[in-house]
């Protein structure tokens, strides 16, 4: 099985935000993250806010993705009963 994200890195006022989905599971995954892109060295730029952007949209990915799995695990448990 081969699976793809799909990561958009975007400049929204001043903060980088990463919008990212992945269909898997039967199911459509959307997540955001976002860093400011102020307050950092000029040889942090634009790997930091970019970085932190992208982590946290992927975080909210395995979050959703998680919570999909366990809601199937709950129902096989009721389903065994």
């Amino acid at each position: 099985m081969e699976l793809t994200v799909e990561i958009r890195l975007e400049v929204v006022d001043d903060e980088v935000v990463a919008r990212a989905s992945l269909d898997a599971l039967g199911e459509h995954f959307e997540a955001a993250g976002s860093s400011p892109r102020s307050g950092w060295l000029r040889s942090e730029l634009p790997v930091v806010p970019q970085g932190l952007a992208l982590a946290r949209a992927l975080r909210g990915l395995e979050a959703l993705v998680m919570e999909t799995v366990h809601e199937h695990l709950d129902r096989s448990a009721v389903d065994d009963v």
